[in-house]
């Protein structure tokens, strides 16, 4: 919804990625194969240096559009 968007939005703008997280699984919860809400985590994961996660999540990413650039 519009509060999540930008409850993400200002998070990410103020380098908070371990909300921004909170708030893509948020998302997640109702629209698990959000491809777009798996890409940002995937960012945000990145940016708090946890690898494996991020991994997780570009693979999962691929998984469900394997086109996604």
């Amino acid at each position: 919804t519009c509060d999540l968007t930008l409850n993400l939005l200002r998070s990410y703008r103020r380098g908070k990625f371990d909300e921004c997280v909170k708030w893509q699984n948020e998302s997640l919860q109702s629209l698990p194969n959000y491809v777009y809400a798996v890409h940002n985590r995937a960012l945000c994961f990145l940016a708090l240096k946890r690898v494996e996660d991020a991994k997780r999540d570009y693979e999962r990413t691929l998984e469900l559009a394997p086109t996604f650039a």
